[in-house]
């Protein structure tokens, strides 16, 4: 029997993705393509061949461990039995395990719902980072096709073997750069960029702060002081008519201004009008407390489409509102109205903003 292409050669990794946040770099296979990562993961990569999906590879949040939660082999457990729920699962091993000098646990796992079947292995590691006094446990989840688990640790191992300790960061503290793709809310007929390594809260039911109008959160979660911030929310208020925003009109942006200054005050720091492909946006940046004794920036983008409202909600820690702004900017420009006759690949900012004035600051 002639042995299949994967282990006729060696894996191909892709580039490695520095993930500050929370202390880490990592290379995906080459083959996978990234995409949105959903709550209670922070990276995400698939291959996929038409319908049939070849390979994923997942990496949870890491968890600051508690005294019960310290040991790998009951971490590893518990996110193995959180992957493969609800679906009838066979443990194939269950052993310690090492990517050059780090201590792992590896669990792999073969499970059936109906005719599919999916082989699971899952590695969790942990990392002290000494400076900052704390530490975290990670686990990669890799998934294949069918009945193979060499594969599946064939993945893990290549995986592992790329990654690097890096000196985690507050994620408020460094731009967005790039977008693991565009999170598509069908109901409510949009789609919005989430950063890659933040991960996309699908279920707002527990989501501490979620208003009754709130449809989307997606956060990057702060490992050093263990909060999620920064993150960003999209509300939508419902109307019974169709409504249409000018904020181009100097009379509509003076309304919106003074209504935000009874708002918040002397907390704005700057306001502005903005024309984003077909779509009249209203920006103000405010000073916020996102956390007890934090002291934080919130960027919100108004506009309106048919007889919906829509607000997005950007809350970034610390003081530099040009770094929000700029992390916003790069956030929205993955933002469209899933009935637009457009591309479904992430546009840049360039090609869809068409004006972009300077912030007007506020003297207080």
């Amino acid at each position: 029997m002639s042995q299949p292409s994967w282990a006729a050669e060696p894996l191909k990794i892709g580039k490695p993705t520095d993930l500050p946040q929370i202390g880490l770099r990592i290379s995906l296979p080459a083959e996978q393509t990234a995409e949105v990562a959903s709550q209670p993961f922070v990276l995400q990569s698939r291959d996929c061949k038409g319908e049939q999906c070849n390979s994923l590879c997942r990496l949870t949040f890491p968890r600051l461990p508690k005294t019960q939660e310290g040991n790998l082999q009951k971490m590893c457990e518990q996110v193995t039995a959180a992957v493969t729920g609800g679906q009838k699962s066979e443990k194939l091993s269950s052993q310690e395990t090492k990517a050059g000098s780090r201590v792992c646990w590896t669990i792999v796992t073969q499970t059936s719902n109906g005719d599919q079947i999916e082989t699971i292995a899952v590695t969790t590691w942990k990392t002290e980072f000494t400076k900052e006094n704390i530490a975290l446990i990670y686990s990669l989840v890799v998934t294949v096709s069918g009945k193979d688990a060499d594969k599946a640790e064939a993945i893990s191992k290549a995986v592992m073997a790329s990654v690097q300790d890096i000196p985690i960061r507050t994620p408020s503290e460094f731009k967005v750069e790039s977008l693991a793709g565009q999170a598509e809310v069908k109901t409510e007929n949009f789609a919005i960029g989430v950063p890659l390594g933040w991960m996309a809260i699908a279920d707002l039911t527990n989501w501490k702060g979620a208003s009754r109008n709130m449809r989307f959160v997606a956060t990057a979660n702060d490992a050093i002081n263990n909060y999620s911030v920064p993150n960003v929310n999209v509300n939508i208020q419902t109307l019974n008519f169709d409504v249409k925003t000018d904020y181009q009109d100097k009379a509509t942006l003076d309304r919106a201004v003074a209504l935000f200054e009874k708002m918040y005050d002397t907390r704005i720091i700057s306001t502005r009008a903005l024309k984003t492909g077909t779509r009249s946006e209203f920006e103000v940046v405010t000073r916020t407390q996102p956390a007890p004794g934090i002291k934080g920036i919130m960027v919100q983008r108004q506009f309106s489409n048919e007889n919906k409202i829509y607000t997005v909600t950007l809350t970034w820690n610390g003081n530099d509102s040009d770094l929000a702004v700029a992390s916003m900017e790069k956030i929205m420009s993955g933002f469209r109205f899933l009935s637009d006759k457009e591309s479904t690949t992430q546009p840049s900012s360039s090609e869809k903003t068409t004006t972009t004035p300077a912030r007007q600051q506020k003297t207080n």
